[in-house]
């Protein structure tokens, strides 16, 4: 019998099932070692499908995988952003609630608190025992309640001032009849209607009697003028306060109103007072006693309150007064102050000398001396002047008499 070669169908069938188990195993390690590099993060995630990528040759069950993954990789991205907005809305909730959960401090306050409450000690500034900013805390709070009640009399007494600035002014309408001549109210009213800066605030407020109070004590209006009681007139009115004489204390009494809004002005406008301000003051030689008195009183006279204070935010102009350059004289004896922690001074550039900022403290404003260094009787041979350092105190107004319209002065 002849045995013929060939295939036959029994083998053709066993060759093509190898061939589809073969293709499927190898189908099988590839999306295996494609798992493999999606959990182990080896590889970089394959690119969406496209046309001749790694994908468009396989099955839908895997383009489905890798979709997925996709999906997981957006879900992270969104998770970070959710986070990120919560703590950036906690963070303002915080801020919102400071109020509630610090008190009256901000977040920043209570943090620094934290560092500095070791050293406490070192922050606080103390004289004679006393903690200085504590004390000027207080000052200012008393100060603020005490001008809430000026503003209040203000308002109270503005009709009786409204009489008063409709008409010309007279010396009797400051009590100094004899004491100012008629010429010095008269030039100082025409300088408030003529040349006053119309933007400054007892001008807009036409509060003619209170601006004409201070162009008096400046003598701003009377530069030109050569009058014998005008010639620093406030020099005479200092030297009456702190002698103690009455015969200026009403006029006293419409200056530190005048002042006085001055300053509550200040506060509405957030303009604050320089927190270092300087004095120079100066005598000749033939007042050598007198100055001999104030250092042996440690210049508690400097601090007594009793007369205006002038003051300006710079040395070199405290210097010059100190010097009597001012009032072009020559002074042996200089004293120059500095005084800290001033919250009641006015700021009076439009009234008064317009070439410097000058600051004017009330009649009643008292300074605690901290500091003397130095002679003044050294200057007569050309030394430094005495320095002196003091501190404002709370500010009192003392009893004062209330203006009436018609019935002139009454007791407060």
């Amino acid at each position: 019998m002849i045995i013929m070669s060939g295939s036959s169908p029994g083998r053709e069938k066993e060759s093509h099932r190898l061939t589809i188990w073969k293709r499927r195993r190898k189908r099988s390690k590839h999306w295996e070692s494609l798992k493999l590099s999606v959990r182990g993060r080896k590889k970089q995630l394959p690119a969406p499908v496209q046309k001749g990528s790694l994908f468009s040759c396989c099955t839908p069950s895997d383009q489905a995988m890798h979709g997925r993954v996709e999906d997981m990789s957006v879900c992270a991205r969104i998770m970070w952003i959710l986070l990120a907005i919560a703590i950036l809305l906690a963070v303002v909730i915080l801020v919102w609630f400071r109020a509630v959960l610090f008190g009256n401090e901000t977040v920043a306050d209570v943090v620094s608190g934290w560092f500095e409450d070791d050293c406490a000690t070192t922050r606080e500034v103390r004289d004679h025992g006393v903690d200085a900013e504590k004390v000027q805390a207080e000052n200012e709070k008393a100060e603020k309640k005490l001008m809430s009640k000026l503003r209040k009399r203000f308002e109270k007494e503005k009709p009786d001032r409204e009489t008063l600035n409709d008409r010309s002014l007279k010396p009797s309408d400051f009590h100094l009849e004899g004491l100012i001549h008629d010429r010095q109210i008269k030039k100082a009213e025409e300088y408030y209607i003529h040349h006053l800066n119309a933007m400054s605030y007892l001008k807009m407020q036409k509060e003619k009697l209170w601006a004409v109070a201070i162009l008096l004590y400046t003598n701003k209006a009377n530069y030109s003028l050569d009058f014998s009681t005008g010639k620093r007139w406030y020099a005479k009115v200092n030297m009456s306060l702190r002698n103690g004489d009455t015969e200026y204390h009403k006029y006293r009494d419409i200056l530190n109103d005048a002042l006085n809004c001055l300053i509550l002005h200040q506060m509405e406008e957030d303009v604050e007072v320089p927190s270092t301000l300087w004095r120079g003051i100066g005598f000749p030689r033939s007042d050598g006693d007198l100055v001999s008195e104030i250092t042996a009183n440690n210049c508690e006279t400097f601090g007594s309150g009793l007369s205006y204070i002038s003051t300006s935010a710079e040395s070199r102009i405290a210097l010059g007064f100190a010097n009597g350059k001012t009032l072009k004289r020559h002074n042996s004896y200089r004293f120059i102050m500095k005084l800290k922690g001033v919250t009641c001074a006015a700021k009076i550039t439009d009234y008064g000398m317009s070439k410097e900022v000058e600051w004017l403290i009330p009649a009643g404003v008292t300074f605690q001396i901290e500091t003397v260094e130095g002679d003044p009787r050294v200057s007569q041979t050309g030394g430094a002047p005495c320095n002196v350092i003091a501190r404002q105190n709370a500010y009192k107004i003392a009893k004062r008499r209330r203006l009436i319209s018609a019935q002139g002065w009454e007791e407060l």
